[in-house]
Parts: structure tokens; C-alpha cells; sequence
């Protein structure tokens, strides 16, 4: 099964929170100087000229960079367990399409999370390409399809979906439907997978709810300066779904 993956992060983001200056700047003649690096020379100054001194050498230095300066680094951890089950699955969109619901739980220890995917499959085509992205509001969000399930994570409030309490109603049905063409991917042969964000990390600074505790050692309530924030969390919990498909 191929997958496209479609992330798309149009807003607010949270990501080594911790080494950021407290007020973003939008002034560009405040911006001090400042020179790229040589995207074709190495950290010692040496020239790529193969393809072996990108794979083996460069390509790594220029993953670091982007590990240490923007997204942080994943901590490393054992113990982590993914297990996936469908919990759901039925017709939909007349017909046209196969609808699942897999109930991914993510576990270590005392931890637990729970994570839903919302899966359509074309129901001509066996194993067809498949776009995943995350939603903002929940998979019912997306649909009018009243099979979906209502995600019991905290969700942002939002006057206009009726959220009043950080939970989702049925009022958010289908409020976001217009973002996601489903009939036309179903039409031209194409799945769809999704998932509520905030069910991996909700996007608010609390580092002690979603994924992030299950990369924490003792006593640790928050991300170190250098490690990952909520960017990162998306990341890998976007993996295990990957993994699953």
C-alpha cells in the first residue's frame, strides 16, 4: 500500500519551545546577520563531490542541524508498544467507499494512548494509494458520515463547532468537510487516512498529556532544551499510522 502523507500545519506550532525567544519578531530589519551554510560542504570544509559523501557524510550533518536548531531531538527510549485493532468498519459514501475504524494504543508502563484512524478505501480497488494528514477538530470533523466516531481527546475550544469544553459534539460533524475531497479521491482511485491531532499531542503547553510522557525519564515534566516538542510528537505518531497502513 503506497501513502502519500499530506501534513499540514497552519497554525500556531509548538517546537523547541524552550530555546525561543519569548517574542517572535516579524520586522525584517531587526533580523541580525547571518550567512546558510554550504549545502555541498561538509562541517570540516571538505567539498561533496560523490554521491557517497552526501549519503554517508553531509546528508547526516544536515539532518543534525535541523534536529539541534529547529525540531529537536527524539529521545531515545525502549519499551514502547503500538497495537492496532479495528474496531469498526462499513459502507460509506454510497457504497463508493469502505470505511474503518482502527483503534491504534500506544502503551509503556503505566502510559497509555489511545489514537483513532479514520480509514476509507476506495471498494473497487484492492490496495489502492492512500493520502494520510491530521485533522484539527476530530475525525467526525471531516464528514457528515455518522458512523465516524466522536474523539473524546481535549480539542480546542471553537464558538462556531459548538466546543465550549474542550470536547467535541455533534455539532463538529462534518464542519471541516470542505478541507477534504473525499468523494473525488474515492472517484479517482485513491484511500484516505486520518487522524485527530491533539490525540498524539493536544497543541497546548503542556508537555505532561500525549506522547510526550511516554519519552520522559523520572521527574521529567517537559522537554529538554534540545530534545523534541510538539512538531516531533506529530512526527512519530504519523510513523506508527504509516507503520500500520
Amino acid at each position: 500500500m503506497r501513502v502519500v502523507l499530506i501534513i499540514h500545519f497552519g497554525i500556531a506550532l509548538c517546537f523547541s519551545v524552550f530555546s525561543q525567544p519569548k517574542e517572535a519578531n516579524y520586522d525584517e530589519s531587526k533580523v541580525p546577520d547571518y550567512s546558510l551554510p554550504d549545502l555541498l560542504v561538509t562541517s570540516s570544509g571538505e567539498s561533496v563531490k560523490t554521491i557517497s559523501d552526501w549519503e554517508g557524510v553531509r546528508r547526516a550533518e544536515i539532518l543534525q542541524l535541523f534536529r539541534d536548531e529547529i525540531f529537536g531531538n527524539t529521545p531515545e527510549v525502549t519499551g514502547i508498544e503500538v497495537k492496532s485493532e479495528v474496531i469498526e468498519e462499513g459502507s460509506a459514501y454510497g457504497g463508493a467507499a469502505i470505511r474503518k475504524q482502527i483503534r491504534m494504543e500506544i502503551t509503556k508502563g503505566a502510559h497509555r494512548l489511545p489514537v483513532n484512524v479514520l480509514l476509507y478505501l476506495p471498494s473497487s480497488i484492492k490496495n489502492p494509494p492512500i493520502f494520510f494528514g491530521y485533522n484539527y477538530y476530530g475525525n467526525q470533523s471531516i464528514t457528515l458520515d455518522e458512523n465516524v466516531v466522536l474523539s473524546d481527546a481535549w480539542v480546542a475550544n471553537n464558538k462556531d463547532f459548538n466546543i465550549n469544553e474542550n470536547r467535541v459534539t455533534e455539532a463538529s460533524r462534518g464542519k471541516r468537510g470542505y478541507r477534504w475531497a473525499i468523494e473525488m479521491m474515492l472517484e479517482n482511485g485513491f484511500g484516505l487516512a486520518t487522524v485527530y491531532y491533539g490525540e498524539l499531542d493536544p497543541d497546548r503547553d503542556n508537555f505532561r498529556d500525549g506522547l510526550h510522557p511516554f519519552f520522559c525519564e523520572k521527574g521529567q515534566t517537559k522537554p529538554k532544551s534540545n530534545e523534541w516538542g510538539s512538531i516531533g510528537a506529530w512526527a512519530w505518531g504519523a510513523s506508527r499510522v504509516i507503520d500500520y497502513l
